[in-house]
């Protein structure tokens, strides 16, 4: 019945219905407590993972639910929501009201342009999750393999500006401590290659971890074309039954101390790994 449910495997604040239960006219949905989302966009959110109290930043955060996911995971921390596009920023400001999240504070600004960027030198999470191509998409997945040169150049501007964003998340927030990049792309050009130039970006302090660790049982990977590739995770419809997505989790390497370590409950361990050990 319509009242029957499951608690997600991965994902414990995700709850799994079956298909075709109606919960529009449910007063849990009405009332902002419940939000429907693909799992797969619950994926970044979740590890990102702030701490309580803790202040995150989400650069590009319309239309708002992974926004509001990351405002339930920091209580009674501080959600700065992000969002350049006119629209979309009243799309997710409404969002923000209807859910009741009191600790989220939107702005609409590009997140490279926010005045006195100095304000958010507290911003210990960050999620980003930038315009990408969208060719995870169920109802958007390519009928053929083949790119068009359109599809590549568009492709590569898109690369440029997801790296961009990537790497000014490294390098402007200094208390940052860990950083989700993430896309509703299966292109290895929005994906690998990103993480892949941001990595060799100077003046960073990131590494990338692995987050297999948090996920047991997942069983879809990066590309082994890559030195850090099973690092990071893809969900992909034929075998997950969700949208196909792609996240990389990024922590700086030395913001770990033993007061923080202390406040990570112990069902809840850092996962953070030497990347610079390579297997013999």
């Amino acid at each position: 019945g319509g009242d029957q449910f499951l608690q997600d495997f991965h994902i414990p604040e995700v709850l799994v219905f079956p298909p075709g239960t109606a919960l529009y006219q449910h007063h849990l949905y009405k009332n902002g407590s419940l939000h429907f989302m693909d799992k797969s966009s619950c994926l970044a959110p979740y590890l990102l993972r702030p701490h309580v109290h803790s202040t995150v930043l989400d650069m590009c955060a319309a239309p708002g639910l992974k926004t509001i996911q990351l405002a339930g995971i920091a209580q009674s921390g501080k959600v700065y929501a992000v969002e350049r596009d006119a629209g979309r920023f009243q799309s997710l400001k409404e969002m923000i009201a209807n859910s009741g999240a009191d600790n989220v504070v939107t702005l609409h600004s590009d997140v490279t342009k926010l005045n006195d960027v100095e304000k958010y030198n507290d911003v210990e999470y960050i999620l980003l999750d930038p315009t990408c191509s969208g060719s995870g998409m169920r109802d958007r997945q390519p009928r053929s393999s083949v790119q068009s040169s359109s599809d590549k150049e568009r492709l590569y501007k898109l690369q440029g500006f997801q790296l961009t964003l990537l790497r000014f998340a490294f390098t402007k927030f200094p208390a940052a401590k860990r950083v989700v990049y993430s896309t509703c792309s299966l292109n290895v050009e929005e994906n690998e290659e990103v993480v892949q130039a941001a990595l060799n970006s100077k003046h960073h302090e990131f590494q990338l971890v692995n987050v297999s660790k948090k996920l047991p049982g997942w069983i879809n990977f990066g590309s082994e074309d890559f030195e850090f590739g099973t690092k990071c995770i893809y969900s992909r419809p034929e075998t997950d039954f969700t949208n196909g997505f792609f996240v990389a989790v990024f922590e700086r390497k030395k913001h770990y101390s033993r007061d923080d370590t202390r406040s990570v409950p112990e069902n809840d361990q850092d996962y953070i790994e030497d990347t610079n050990k390579k297997a013999c």
